[in-house]
């Protein structure tokens, strides 16, 4: 058999099982570090949870509960002088729009959602991506077929639509606050309403 090197070396080493057992006290040590380990995977997940639930009431703070006070007390904005270590902040209630035709959404609903768009006369907006597939061994083809567009030869071409969500959230702003018109929201996946952002105070 011939000697095939440090990969050879790297399985053999992989492969060994200690001839005696550890002693108590290593054992121990390791016990606790495995213990430790896995508290640490405990408290990673705990703080994921607590995260995913503070990101629901900043969310729900930002787009419900303050914009409704906001629109109650009648004012723009609010600010806060700052206290102690904390900064001064201000809070502006303003539109939120946000539109996005998921890449995740079945075939049919974007299909839906982009001659939506069409009939508004927004097609401009789409972003039409033409692929085509070439078999394997088949790379000078492929580049020909690059370079001049030889719709001849026969190839399985398939079109993708897709438009960038700041564009189409764009339209939608504009469509609403130029023009009056509030779009299909569900078939574009948008959303309009308030929101309150909350900042530091300049020069606090």
């Amino acid at each position: 058999m011939t000697d095939n090197g440090p990969p050879s070396a790297i399985l053999a080493a992989a492969q060994a099982r200690p001839e005696a057992a550890a002693p108590e006290d290593r054992l121990l040590k390791l016990r606790k570090m495995v213990a430790e380990g896995r508290h640490l995977q405990l408290r990673k997940e705990w703080l994921e949870s607590k995260l995913k639930e503070t990101n629901q009431a900043i969310e729900e703070m930002t787009f419900k509960t303050l914009p409704d006070f906001f629109d109650e007390a009648r004012v723009p904005s609010i600010s806060v002088e700052g206290e102690g270590d904390e900064p001064g902040f201000e809070a502006v209630s303003m539109p939120y729009y946000r539109a996005n035709i998921a890449s995740d959404w079945d075939q049919e609903r974007r299909a839906s959602a982009f001659a939506y768009l069409a009939e508004q006369g927004a097609e401009d907006l789409i972003k039409t991506d033409v692929i085509v597939a070439f078999p394997r061994g088949e790379h000078d083809a492929a580049k020909q077929f690059a370079e001049y567009a030889e719709t001849e030869t026969g190839q399985s071409v398939s079109v993708k639509e897709g438009v960038a969500w700041a564009t189409l959230t764009s339209w939608l702003k504009e469509s609403v606050e130029k023009h009056g018109f509030v779009p299909d929201l569900e078939k574009i996946g948008g959303q309009v309403g308030r929101q309150v952002k909350i900042k530091p105070l300049k020069g606090k």
